[in-house]
């Protein structure tokens, strides 16, 4: 099986369970990294920022290739586009299953579903995984199912 590793934000080689899970699943692992400056612009991101996170592309790809995995940096215009272009990547390499790191900001929930759609209708599996937190933001709830109003109970729980 040929596996594909989505990088976002965060670009860690250690301690990454999609990339882990894609060495333990796959015969032949493949990274990825879409490149927005239009999506830098729309969360008016610092130029700091954006520097960091161009160094660590370097070198993520350096430590990628030391495991023999091959990182490509496609530009995208921004969200919108990152799922044709995802959806592309992997019909033209062949991949048959992506996996990726959540976030969880509102933007990205939407662009994932849009990316997993476009992947499941070319046959394409994914799996995701969350990597940064404890609980999925919205999982803990009160005896009642409800979120919490207070925050002692929930700190508790």
């Amino acid at each position: 099986m040929k596996a594909l590793v989505w990088f976002r934000n965060d670009l860690r080689i250690d301690n990454n369970p999609a990339l882990k899970q894609a060495f333990n699943n796959s015969d032949i692992v493949e990274a990825i990294f879409l490149y927005s400056q239009n999506q830098h612009i729309a969360h008016n991101e610092a130029n700091v920022k954006i520097e960091f996170l161009i160094k660590n592309l370097f070198f993520l790809e350096e430590r990628l290739s030391s495991l023999n995995v091959a990182l490509t940096i496609i530009e995208s215009n921004g969200f919108e586009e990152d799922p044709t272009l995802i959806k592309k990547h992997c019909i033209e390499r062949s991949i048959n299953k992506v996996f990726w790191n959540n976030q969880f900001g509102e933007d990205e929930a939407i662009r994932d579903k849009k990316v997993s759609k476009a992947l499941v209708s070319k046959n394409v599996d994914v799996e995701t995984f969350n990597d940064q937190i404890i609980y999925e933001p919205g999982s803990l709830k009160t005896g009642q199912g409800h979120p919490y109003s207070v925050f002692t109970p929930f700190k508790r729980k």
